[in-house]
This record gives C-alpha cells, sequence and structure tokens, in this order.
C-alpha cells in the first residue's frame, strides 16, 4: 500500500464545488476568463452544476451524469445515473450528508489487465501529481466498476528500456 499525505492547499483544490462554480462563470462568459480559456474550459472541463435539474425543473443533462459529495473520496457516495435509473452506485455512502456537485458522465477508457482472478478488463483514470506547482509524477489506476474505490488498483507506469547498442559494445570488446 501507498500512504501519501497531501498539503492543505489539496484540500482547497479537492473541492468538487470548484468545478460547479468554474463551470458556471464560464456559462456566464465572466470577465475574469480570456476567450482562449474560455475555450479550455468548454474543451476540458465537464459540465456540472449544484443540481440535476434547472430552475424549470427541466434535467440538465441528456444523458449519463455522476453526483458526488463535494469532499468525498475514493468512491464515497458517488452515483451515476440516467435521466431515471441508477447505472451503479458505490458501495460505501459515509458522504451521503454533504453538499452534493452533478456533472456530466465521460466514459473511461479500458483495456485488460492481468489481475489475481486473471485477465480482467478494467476502467482507467489518469492522474498527474503536483508538487510545488509543478508537475512530479503520474498515475494510472483501474477498476473492474465505473465508480473507483479503495480496492481499485494502481497500476504501475514505466519507461521501456532502451535496447542496448551492441554495435558500441562490439566496438569496446575490439580495442
Amino acid at each position: 500500500r501507498l500512504a501519501v499525505i497531501n498539503p492543505p492547499t489539496a484540500f482547497v483544490l479537492q473541492n468538487k464545488a470548484l468545478m460547479a462554480v468554474l463551470w458556471a462563470m464560464h456559462l456566464l462568459q465572466s470577465k475574469l476568463f480570456t476567450p482562449e480559456e474560455h475555450r479550455w474550459i468548454e474543451q476540458y472541463v465537464l459540465p456540472t452544476y449544484f443540481a440535476a435539474n434547472d430552475a424549470q425543473g427541466q434535467l440538465l443533462f441528456a444523458g449519463q451524469y455522476v453526483v458526488k459529495p463535494v469532499y468525498g473520496r475514493e468512491g464515497n457516495s458517488v452515483t451515476i445515473r440516467s435521466s431515471h435509473e441508477v447505472i451503479e452506485q458505490s458501495e460505501q455512502n459515509r458522504y451521503d450528508n454533504q453538499v452534493m456537485i452533478y456533472q456530466q458522465y465521460a466514459p473511461l477508457p479500458t483495456t485488460t489487465i492481468q489481475t489475481e482472478d486473471g485477465l480482467t478488463e478494467v476502467n482507467l483514470v489518469h492522474n498527474c501529481f503536483v508538487v510545488d506547482g509543478e508537475p512530479s509524477a503520474i498515475g494510472v489506476r483501474a477498476s473492474r466498476k465505473l465508480i473507483f474505490n479503495d480496492n481499485s488498483y494502481f497500476l504501475p507506469i514505466c519507461h521501456p528500456q532502451e535496447p542496448e547498442n551492441t554495435t558500441n559494445d562490439a566496438a569496446r570488446t575490439a580495442t
């Protein structure tokens, strides 16, 4: 197991309400963002709200969406829904009393990995770790389910080894 202690700033950045605020500011075309930044938000940020329905009661999502607690972690209290049904719900619900955000569902990439049960198809989530404002590491989590939890796999990432340069080795041996 890997233990990581997050700095206090991570507590602020892990607040999923920031995604809903960011999306609302984008929809209002806030002057806080440049036109280029608005394009980035449109392209890379999932629509996120503090409610699933608008003021008239209409669902804000055409397809699937995810309900998440603002300060949840490890998939606790997460539900994936479509307009009228639950697609998947987390097994643990310790954050049910928190404010929830509602976010458009984005399909995850899948792959097959070797597990203790043999070859298994899994969903993937890619992570980037930032230390002191600089990217410091990347990671990949894998889960059999759509909602990741503390039993999800953490996959190793490695750089392929360079092939040995046999020409140079042969030249060194000959001299």
